[in-house]
């Protein structure tokens, strides 16, 4: 079968109260040395991280290898204890939450991991593995456990008769798409896909992105979609968020990302981005220096070492957050050239 390409993201909507809101998000994870063991330091790598995400909506989530990218998704979810901040999902916080109410609240919350051949257990069955967490929080019982099974393999477009099969008799892409089976098993409302495609093929990729805009027009699913991939999130999501040393610093609609980018390091990174047009030049704007540590990371502006604008209060002030709209809809920049903008 020929693959087709990625399909448009569904119009986001509008005016609608947040599913999910994050504010002022952090992990820090303590380094140790020494005979005792002690604490000498702390990884930052989630530093007050904050957003909103609506019913139905995608909001990519970018930046280099090592930015935080996936430490807020499983700190959102819980799947490691965030340091500090809020995490609503519909207005209930999920961090102070106790142990009996956040499994009731993780039916509503699921995750596609990275690497489909570590996430699926060899041992079991794929079928089994996918009725686990119907059984768990039983939602089905006896005969009617094998029946949801066999319609989430038919949604996600595998045969039923799979069911039986271990996961090393499966592709790439067809284990992913039993992840994404088993994300979908207990109804979630909002799911986390960490770089969900970035261990598949060219032509599986699109595959998958298809089945999850498909599935979101039809269950009206949100995502939080991680990745390195900027071609991939301009035609998925809806807004995409900008990580540099655990902090966003831009966030905008697709749109207004691609066309009019503001950050210095958004545009360095859509200037290295590939151009499927040989008649297009490629014109990469190379930053100087290294990604500086999370455990020291640098006074005022995290960026400013590696900016070719930067100026007099980037190296000791820390940014604001300010709102600017050069196209149309919300558009937010951490840095210092917009301090003054309306």
């Amino acid at each position: 079968m020929t693959s087709q390409a990625p399909t448009s993201a569904t119009p986001a909507p509008a005016a609608e109260p947040s599913l999910l809101e994050v504010r002022d998000l952090k992990k820090h994870f303590p380094v140790r040395g020494g005979v005792f063991g002690r604490v000498l330091g702390s990884v930052k790598a989630v530093d007050g991280v904050s957003f909103r995400l609506k019913r139905g909506e995608t909001l990519g989530l970018v930046g280099e290898s090592g930015c935080g990218k996936t430490t807020v998704g499983r700190s959102i979810l819980r799947l490691i204890e965030p340091s500090g901040g809020e995490v609503l999902f519909e207005g209930e916080d999920l961090l102070s939450a106790t142990r009996p109410r956040l499994r009731q609240l993780r039916r509503r919350m699921q995750i596609v991991f990275q690497d489909p051949y570590a996430s699926l257990n060899p041992r079991m069955s794929v079928g089994e593995a996918v009725a686990e967490p119907i059984r768990v929080h039983g939602l089905f019982t006896g005969a009617a456990v094998q029946r949801r099974v066999d319609e989430l393999f038919e949604r996600v477009g595998l045969p039923s008769s799979y069911r039986t099969r271990f996961p090393h008799e499966f592709s790439g892409g067809q284990r992913q798409r039993i992840g994404i089976a088993r994300a979908l098993a207990l109804g979630p409302e909002f799911i986390v896909c960490d770089e969900a495609i970035s261990a598949l093929d060219i032509s599986i990729q699109a595959q998958i992105l298809n089945l999850l805009a498909d599935l979101q027009a039809e269950l009206g699913i949100a995502y939080l979609f991680i990745t390195h991939s900027l071609n991939v999130v301009r035609h998925l999501a809806h807004r995409i968020a900008v990580m540099y040393l655990g902090e966003i610093v831009e966030l905008a609609s697709a749109e207004d990302l691609f066309e009019s980018p503001q950050h210095p390091y958004t545009r360095a990174l859509l200037s290295a981005n590939p151009v499927p047009d040989p008649n297009v030049p490629l014109t990469p704007m190379l930053l100087s220096g290294e990604v500086p540590s999370p455990i020291h990371p640098p006074t005022g502006c995290r960026f400013h070492p590696r900016c070719p604008r930067a100026f007099e209060p980037c190296a000791s002030v820390p940014p604001k957050t300010s709102l600017i709209q050069p196209n149309s809809g919300e558009h937010r920049v951490h840095c210092h050239l917009y301090d003054n903008a309306s």
